[in-house]
């Protein structure tokens, strides 16, 4: 255990707020800055600050949340994420689902030739607008297998999804094509920790729209060993290489 996390610990047990207020302040950074640099947004941020533990993530995504901020706050996240857990081991695992509320609409008494007046009328209305905001808008887009807060032990993962066939797309810039019922899929390599897409979908004269989702890719502690062996063999050519050039001059 380092100095900077022997410092941190007793007071994390008791409040991790202060903690991560007390390095923001050390290092001049507002809630929104901390925000900018760290990727994690900022109602996040504000939840941790303000202690309001059930409402946060589920527990992966807390523990790359804490990982991030010790990169930023120059704080060993490991042991803010072994110390979180510690004292905070209920933590959300699912959440609920909200219900929207049922909207009453009071009519006025209207004879039946006024009501189908009104009705032709919206219809028509409707429907012109429909075809007007089909035109200019961005096309219909959904994404089929990736929901929120989603997490996956494979680095490499298949995008699936429909687009509108007169829309472009593009995912992380790159162009991807559709078949004709407009189906299209994309299969990426995932590292370690949050992988961020970004979806563009635009028509000719459409405004573009941008969507995005966050995979979470867990590695597996074989995985983990191999990478770590790996390093270390590319740590000692290195080395090997830098001694050599060195014996020759």
């Amino acid at each position: 255990m380092t100095e900077s996390s022997e410092r941190i610990e007793p007071i994390l047990r008791a409040n991790i707020s202060l903690v991560l207020l007390d390095a923001m302040k050390m290092r001049g950074l507002s809630v929104e800055r901390l925000s900018q640099v760290s990727g994690i947004a900022e109602h996040i941020l504000q939840m941790l600050l303000e202690e309001k533990f059930r409402k946060l993530p589920a527990a992966p995504y807390l523990r790359g949340y804490m990982i991030k901020l010790g990169e930023v706050l120059k704080l060993e996240g490991e042991e803010l994420w072994r110390i979180y857990i510690e004292s905070n081991p209920e933590l959300r695992k699912s959440g609920t689902k909200d219900e929207l509320p049922r909207r009453h609409f009071l009519f006025s008494q209207m004879t039946r030739r006024h009501i189908v007046i009104i009705g032709v009328s919206i219809l028509i209305l409707g429907l012109f607008s429909w075809r007007i905001f089909g035109f200019f808008s961005g096309g219909d887009f959904t994404i089929s297998n990736i929901p929120d807060e989603y997490i996956v032990t494979n680095p490499e993962f298949t995008i699936r999804g429909i687009v509108d066939t007169s829309s472009q797309l593009a995912v992380n810039g790159e162009i991807v094509y559709s078949d004709k019922e407009g189906n299209f899929e994309k299969t990426v390599a995932l590292h370690p920790g949050f992988n961020t897409f970004t979806f563009t979908v635009k028509r000719v004269l459409g405004k573009e729209r941008r969507f995005m989702k966050q995979i979470f890719y867990e590695q597996s502690v074989e995985e983990k060993i191999a990478n770590e062996k790996k390093n270390i063999q590319s740590n000692l050519i290195e080395n090997v290489e830098v001694l050599e050039q060195i014996g020759i001059e």
